[in-house]
């Protein structure tokens, strides 16, 4: 039985890849699968991926090439070929806290099923993963937080898949805030909510949506339109708020 389905999406990786590979090689839970969705790499990512499958022969990988495809597609099409019951996101470039992370999650689970597991995540200097900048500890979960510019980290988020298929997965027409969505879409199904306090990712800065500043109008634009179509009053006030809850995450 597959109990984590695990999703990376990378396009000319090869800088990071291998933290990635090996953080989720090295889990002690053993009952998952990674899906790597190659985007048409020109680099060395799809030699690190088969050196890394030859030499770690117990490895969990399947690979698939979407080539040309956006994140988003990318990520729906990982969803869609899951077997795992609980699927979560690990982005090219980011890692595992430690090897224990799934091995807690599991624990959780058989206490309870929870139809979403969110935690804490720990942003790290992009060329130096021992050196953290800040941390995104969220606190629990209030539906009503959503109007005050809170959400999810969206990497450490573990859905269940069925939930993901009731909400239809990302929606595609999101070029960078389809995550900020997909997180509407699940509170509106008023799912059962886990808050792990713990840490158990790190990012690496400078992604998709804070890469540099045109990328974070962009991005807040496009969370003002999702927080409109799912129907939410003031819009605008909500993200100025969002705003100032990223400027006061705690620094390192």
């Amino acid at each position: 039985m597959i109990y984590f389905s695990i999703i990376t999406v990378v396009k000319n990786g090869e800088n990071y890849l291998y933290d990635c590979l090996n953080s989720l090689n090295n889990q002690n839970f053993k009952k998952y699968e990674h899906i790597i969705i190659d985007g048409g790499s020109t680099d060395n990512t799809l030699k690190i991926i088969k050196e890394f499958k030859k030499i770690k022969k117990k490895n969990k990988i399947r690979l698939f090439k979407f080539k040309n495809k956006g994140l988003y597609q990318s990520l729906n099409y990982g969803i869609n070929v899951a077997k795992g019951e609980y699927v979560g996101v690990l982005h090219s470039d980011d890692f595992f806290y430690s090897s224990k992370i799934l091995s807690k999650i599991k624990k959780i689970l058989l206490n309870k099923t929870f139809d979403l597991i969110y935690s804490n995540i720990i942003f790290c200097k992009r060329d130096d993963k021992k050196k953290y900048i800040r941390s995104f500890n969220p606190g629990k979960y209030q539906k009503n937080k959503f109007q005050q510019g809170w959400h999810f980290p969206h990497t450490s988020m573990i859905i269940r898949r069925g939930l993901l298929n009731n909400v239809n997965n990302y929606n595609t027409k999101f070029k960078i805030a389809a995550d900020y969505d997909l997180m509407l879409k699940l509170i509106s199904r008023n799912p059962i909510i886990k808050y792990y306090d713990k840490v158990t990712t790190v990012m690496r800065h400078g992604g998709k949506s804070n890469k540099n500043i045109m990328s974070i109008i962009k991005a807040n634009l496009e969370c003002r339109n999702s927080l409109i179509k799912n129907d939410y009053n003031y819009p605008t006030f909500i993200i100025i708020k969002k705003i100032i809850r990223k400027i006061f995450q705690l620094s390192f």
